[in-house]
C-alpha cells in the first residue's frame, strides 16, 4: 500500500526518487505504538539499539508516534 501510493500517486510519484528505501512493518505484523516497530526501524537502518539510536530521529506530530518511540526499551528522547 505504501509503496504503491508513492509510485502511483499523482502528488507523491514526482518525489519517489527522494526515497532510498521504504521500510514497512509487514513482516512484524505489529503496528505503532508497539516498541518493536521502532526497534525494527533501527535494525533495518543498521543501528544498534544500545548505542546508535541517537543517529535516528523521529519527527512527528502524532502522540502515538512519540509514545511508541518512548516505549522502545533502549530508545531515548531528546
Amino acid at each position: 500500500m505504501v509503496t504503491n501510493s508513492v509510485r502511483h500517486s499523482p502528488d507523491l510519484s514526482p518525489h519517489s526518487a527522494m526515497f532510498k528505501e521504504i521500510i514497512t512493518v509487514d513482516e512484524l505484523r505489529q503496528f505503532k505504538p508497539a516498541s518493536a516497530v521502532y526497534a525494527h526501524l533501527a535494525q533495518k537502518m543498521g543501528k544498534s539499539l544500545s548505542s546508535q539510536t541517537a543517529d535516528l530521529w523521529l519527527v512527528s506530530g502524532n502522540p502515538f508516534d512519540v509514545i511508541g518511540a518512548r516505549s522502545c526499551a533502549n530508545c531515548r528522547d531528546s
